[in-house]
């Protein structure tokens, strides 16, 4: 008979020769590379000024968003069974991620006002600058967009108070006392 090997090669050489544990391995694996997507929030924003990346929408409009997708745009969207409703009276609501770091955008809206142009025109630009592609919220888009304090769409000055930031349907910047809770 031969020698057997030391403990911690028969280990290696037991996980190599057994199928069930590395399917189970393999399974953790997959579903912590998934989770996000399956733990994805769903709520409902209500009594915003919404501005889906063209216009500003008519009041009452509500934006419905789930598995970070929005699902539906207008009046009585309804909420899903458990999830949040953020009440957003007295905020906008805007397609796209704002930075607050990032100032060339706001910066670039300020000046198109100074030029002339109506609030709506120079949030239709910040939208439209929007990387990969130009931000919206319309049924079915990624739920991409920042709530701020005021009514934008009157004055630009809003897009200086960022009350919260969402990011494929996740909130990933919320300041203030103002800020939803999810």
């Amino acid at each position: 008979m031969g020698e057997r090997p030391p403990r911690r090669e028969m280990i290696v050489m037991n996980y190599a020769m057994n199928p069930l544990r590395r399917t189970a391995v393999l399974g953790v694996l997959v579903a912590a590379l998934f989770a996000p997507l399956a733990w994805a929030q769903s709520f409902t924003i209500v009594g915003a000024c919404v501005f889906d990346g063209e216009r500003v929408l008519p009041p009452g409009t509500e934006v419905r968003v789930e598995n970070g997708l929005i699902l539906a745009v207008g009046r009585r969207v309804g909420v899903a069974r458990g999830a949040s409703v953020i009440d957003a009276r007295g905020k906008t609501l805007v397609p796209g991620v704002i930075d607050p770091h990032r100032t060339q955008p706001r910066n670039e809206a300020r000046r198109l006002a100074d030029a002339g142009a109506a609030p709506a025109q120079a949030l239709r630009a910040i939208a439209a600058s929007a990387a990969p592609q130009p931000a919206a919220i319309v049924t079915g888009a990624r739920a991409d967009f920042s709530l701020l304090e005021g009514d934008a769409a009157e004055d630009l000055r809003a897009l200086s108070d960022i009350v919260a930031v969402w990011k494929n349907g996740f909130l990933i910047r919320g300041t203030g006392k103002s800020a939803p809770s999810l």
